[in-house]
């Protein structure tokens, strides 16, 4: 009997002993986790953002945002921001719209409609999950212009999104220290954090390309004549004036027109997409495009 006590005791000790160090292990392969997500981070580039569906998907996340701020609606608003944001804040359902930054639309959409114009994107892969980007833009009301970044996180496993605005954002003046501040935050799903964006197609990339040059063609000839590619503007114009003159017969024709057909796509010798279609002056239009909404103009 003395035996199988001494027998059961030291099984008894021996399985709290492995318990133990299970626990332990488990604890260090937590931390080596956290370790190495930090060291993949710290290793991350910051890569400004290429691709187009990409750019129109945090364009449409800041413009839902805007739009919850201006309509000053505090569910969608406190479900929107960032976990970080809102402990960082104490921000709470009931005190948000007071801690956030609120909009006034002075007449009815679309003549003085508060809307986000997304100018440059930069981001941070964080493991293999989420995607940290950091916006560059402005917001616009009328003829009226006002800076606003902002940072939104996306889950990509999840399909979900949360932001940080602009009132609460302190991003550093170097681009390639946004990987220094970029960090896996925990995103939790509600009723208005899903991501759901459609895809744009090529024509409608192109005709909205257009619709650019055109609209800075009415505003003004030498806001148009900048937006040639140089080596096009220069062989077959030379001069702003002879541009200028040229305009005074094609002006109104171009302005009327739009993209009726989208031949294809091809990169240049820069690695730049190009954007090729006829419109319905057959004119063959090519937008150069260095980054989304970014772009050179040729024709012929």
């Amino acid at each position: 009997m003395k035996k199988i006590k001494i027998i059961m005791i030291v099984l008894g000790c021996l399985i709290i002993a492995i318990g133990f160090l299970c626990y332990i292990l488990i604890g260090v392969s937590n931390e080596k986790s956290q370790e190495q997500l930090l060291e993949e981070l710290s290793k991350t580039e910051v890569t400004r953002v290429k691709d187009y569906n990409e750019f129109y998907k945090i364009q449409e996340l800041m413009n839902n945002y805007i739009s919850a701020a201006t309509l000053k609606n505090s569910e969608k608003l406190f479900s929107y921001l960032s976990k970080t944001c809102i402990e960082a804040n104490e921000i709470t359902k009931e005190n948000i719209l007071e801690k956030v930054v609120t909009y006034e639309n002075s007449e009815p959409p679309p003549s003085n409609y508060i809307s986000h114009s997304l100018l440059k994107l930069y981001k941070v892969e964080i493991g293999t999950e989420q995607t940290m980007y950091f916006t560059e833009g402005c917001l616009i009301s009328g003829l009226e212009t006002m800076d606003y970044n902002a940072v939104i996180t996306c889950d990509n496993s999840k399909g979900l999104w949360c932001i940080t605005p602009d009132e609460f954002v302190e991003l550093p003046t170097e681009i390639e220290q946004y990987a220094d501040i970029a960090k896996y935050v925990t995103i939790e799903k509600n009723n208005y954090n899903t991501i759901m964006v459609n895809t744009i197609d090529e024509y409608t990339i192109m005709q909205g390309y257009f619709n650019i040059y055109k609209n800075r063609l009415q505003a003004s000839e030498k806001g148009a004549y900048s937006m040639l590619d140089e080596d096009f503007a220069s062989e077959k114009f030379g001069s702003f004036e002879i541009f200028e003159e040229f305009m005074k017969n094609e002006k109104e024709e171009i302005l009327g027109s739009y993209i009726k057909t989208f031949e294809r796509t091809g990169t240049d010798i820069e690695g730049n997409t190009v954007y090729i279609g006829l419109d319905t002056n057959e004119t063959r239009y090519y937008f150069i495009e260095s980054y989304p909404n970014e772009f050179k103009v040729k024709f012929e």
